[in-house]
């Protein structure tokens, strides 16, 4: 079975790291098209070249060297379909990017026509007429969504909320939910080398910890707020990341009289990130939604639970799904609801080791590279009998 997965984000290498195992399944020629520079995060990242189980094609997109999301287009895409000739077309686009109709488009002159499958994060209904009226996107994007969803042979959901929005608007395809990337349990793993680390960054008492980006909506705030609800108890804090609202949370944290328990890094090279969270006895997503946005997953979650870290999360989007029984939820931008969980979990160091062990399971069960793998094959294989 011929497959052609298109993934503008698997320019990065990490994100190949799933198809390892789907290129290694001996009924399978996997085939990933990316395009040959993509801008991933603040930077044109080159795409990377594989790992061997499975072949790379390249292609420059338009306007992907500005991360163009929902607009870009690949050059010479006939090409990879003339010499790929797939059976299943997966496609890592939404269903209102322009690209997903291209790669449609482009199937379907095939003389032997591929099975359509497509992979969407969205967890917000947009609403295309709020464009300006002098926008392209406010008529092109609502056309191509209707066109790409009559045309699935199948849809995959990152999260719960997607499946919804696209029951509602009438997708017919079959849904399941998987998310589109998966956590290595090697890397992300317990390290005796954390305590180290938590000793030379002077960290002391039960360990607060948040990795991420420094943005008003991941909810940093929030959680300054409910430390400061805590001073009478013996803890302190790592905040790893940055961002354009940083500064601002720096402010917050002096104000409440909090600047000497909190510990601010601004980055750490990605092979040190898992070090950095054994440091950490809980870490807490502590994101808002916004009118724009809402938490898709939050794959900072399992790469704690996966470092047997207990997590705490908010009740936005898919946060509460993904921690499950390996953690705990509270309700969203709520300070003192956080406060009194967080003073659970400081106070009962066997809660926290409970929630570690049900964490690792968790991900172990659901959200490594190999079971993400083995549910996107096990779409193939349903597709191939049908």
């Amino acid at each position: 079975m011929k497959v052609l997965l298109v993934s503008h984000s698997s320019v990065v290498d990490v994100y190949q790291d799933k198809l390892r195992y789907l290129g290694g399944r001996a009924d399978l020629d996997m085939n990933l098209l990316i395009p040959s520079v993509y801008k991933e995060g603040s930077r044109p990242v080159r795409g990377f070249d594989g790992s061997g189980e499975y072949r790379v094609h390249k292609r420059p997109a338009l306007f992907g060297r500005y991360g163009r999301q929902n607009m870009h287009l690949y050059l010479n895409l006939s090409s990879v379909f003339a010499r790929v000739q797939p059976d299943i077309l997966h496609i890592e686009e939404e269903p209102s990017s322009l690209v997903s109709w291209q790669l449609i488009r482009a199937a379907t002159r095939l003389k032997r026509q591929p099975r359509i499958v497509l992979f969407t994060w969205q967890n917000l209904v947009y609403d295309y007429g709020s464009f300006h009226p002098l926008k392209p996107q406010r008529y092109i994007q609502p056309r191509v969504e209707r066109r790409v969803l009559d045309r699935l042979d199948h849809l995959i959901a990152g999260n719960s909320e997607a499946m919804d929005i696209f029951s509602a608007k009438g997708c017919r395809a079959p849904m399941t939910l998987i998310p589109q990337y998966g956590v290595d349990p090697v890397k992300f793993r317990p390290l005796d080398s954390g305590s180290a680390l938590a000793n030379e960054l002077g960290l002391r008492g039960p360990v607060i910890g948040y990795v991420g980006r420094m943005l008003a909506m991941k909810g940093i705030d929030v959680l300054i707020a409910a430390a400061a609800r805590l001073k009478d108890k013996n803890w302190s804090m790592l905040l790893l990341g940055s961002g354009p609202d940083k500064a601002g949370f720096m402010s917050q944290a002096q104000e409440l009289g909090l600047a000497g328990r909190v510990n601010w890094i601004e980055s750490v090279p990605a092979a040190r990130v898992a070090e950095y969270m054994n440091c950490m006895d809980v870490m807490v997503l502590p994101s808002r939604g916004t009118k724009v946005w809402k938490e898709q997953f939050g794959r900072v979650l399992t790469e704690a639970m996966a470092c047997q870290v207990p997590v705490l999360g908010s009740s936005s989007g898919e946060i509460p799904n993904v921690i499950g029984e390996g953690g705990l939820v509270f309700e969203e931008e709520n300070a003192e609801d956080l406060a009194a969980q967080l003073a659970v979990l400081i106070d009962d160091a066997d809660q926290r080791r409970r929630l570690g062990f049900a964490g690792r399971d968790r991900v172990m069960k659901h959200y490594t590279n190999e079971r993400i793998a083995a549910k996107i094959y096990d779409v193939y294989t349903a597709l191939r009998k049908s």
